[in-house]
């Protein structure tokens, strides 16, 4: 059976980058983020009605590669991430999302910590620190709220990398990882 695992967080905070990290790591397939791929060939400004179609589209893109994964299948953000989106931005969540949110649940989720510096994109709209905080607390009461196992991840580069890996294996281990990786793993 494939293990799930959604790697999620507030913008720019590494997460496609680790996503693909942690594929080449356990050989395994990953899915991108769907709302980058719709909303660059959108041609638009979106709209709130918008955050359906990419909730649909997320989900599609994860099954279509879940049919053919092995051991573990790496989710470059998932429904949460919408969810959180129409949270923030419209100060509603649809009732389609927040049943999907709810109900489309992983077995372990690596939640991103806001320690890597800000970088500008054409998709990116919260760059102020204070933003990026909020939207972390967001996702760590949704993640709560919804009972997704998850580990908050910290670091740059191969630390936060590593410090995935540490989830990863704790969680496999039956462990409860809710709680933060921070520590390098020690290097003998």
């Amino acid at each position: 059976m494939t293990l799930r695992i959604c790697i999620t967080g507030p913008e720019a905070t590494g997460k496609s980058s680790l996503t693909q990290a942690l594929a080449r790591q356990f050989n395994c397939p990953w899915v991108p983020e769907y709302a980058r791929i719709y909303l660059k060939e959108l041609g638009r400004p979106y709209q709130e009605e918008d955050l359906e179609t990419i909730l649909e589209g997320q989900i599609a893109l994860e099954n279509e590669a879940a049919s053919s994964a092995g051991e573990y299948l790496f989710c470059d953000t998932g429904p949460e991430v919408v969810w959180v989106w129409s949270h923030y931005k419209y100060g509603r969540v649809s009732p389609r999302i927040d049943a999907v949110t709810r109900s489309h649940s992983y077995p372990l989720t690596l939640l991103l910590e806001i320690d890597l510096p800000w970088a500008a994109d054409p998709l990116r709209e919260n760059p102020s620190e204070i933003e990026r905080k909020n939207l972390l607390q967001i996702y760590k009461m949704l993640l709560k709220q919804i009972g997704n196992e998850h580990a908050i991840i910290s670091g740059s580069g191969k630390i936060r990398t590593s410090n995935a890996i540490r989830a990863i294996q704790h969680y496999r281990k039956g462990a409860s990882v809710s709680e933060e990786i921070k520590k390098p793993p020690l290097m003998l």
